[in-house]
């Protein structure tokens, strides 16, 4: 049975968000590595010798920045994760997902206007089990890609049309991977 499209409003994910959804996708285990190697150290500093202290600073001012630069550059910036934090449109349809890219301009009037840049297709057997937020579904890929998609309730039209994209997605990764959504 072929199904009509679904497609979303044009929309961006915010900053704050991005680096969130980042940091819970694929930086959790190191910084739960990171935790266990710091608080040690700083119990160390605080109850054996105070030199334990400045390699507690050493940990905080040299590891954590390289630990955030390699979770944004090597996750944050792949292609797929990248279409998170350009303005785009979704596309959901019985095949995958297709991601339609735009630029913004300005005209004279002060108009903002999406011109078309570019578009790629997700086909559903490239995602993982979807993960749900509060207000929105967080679509993870596979290896080799590795990023995910965002797909934030207020892309759509109404709660009923948001709902529709999720069944159809879900439907889609059940169909495609042989995957039960509810385990």
């Amino acid at each position: 049975m072929e199904e009509e499209s679904l497609t979303s409003r044009i929309f961006v994910m915010g900053r704050r968000e991005f680096g969130r959804q980042l940091l819970l996708l694929h930086g959790m285990p190191w910084v739960a590595a990171f935790l266990l190697a710091l608080i040690p150290v700083l119990l160390l500093g605080i109850f054996h010798d105070l030199r334990w202290i400045i390699v507690f600073f050493m940990l905080i001012c040299l590891v954590l920045p390289m630990l955030t630069f390699f979770l944004y550059f090597y996750h944050g910036m792949r292609a797929s994760t990248v279409t998170n934090i350009v303005p785009h449109s979704l596309r959901i349809d019985d095949e995958g997902i297709t991601v339609t890219l735009f630029d913004l301009s300005e005209d004279e009037d002060g108009v903002t206007r999406h011109n078309f840049r570019s578009e790629r297709q997700f086909p559903f057997r490239l995602f993982k089990r979807y993960i749900t937020g509060y207000s929105c579904v967080i679509l993870p890929l596979k290896s080799p890609e590795k990023g995910f998609l965002w797909l934030p309730l207020s892309a759509f039209a109404d709660n009923d049309e948001f709902i529709h994209a999720v069944k159809t997605i879900g439907e889609g990764i059940k169909r495609n991977n042989g995957i039960n959504q509810t385990e």
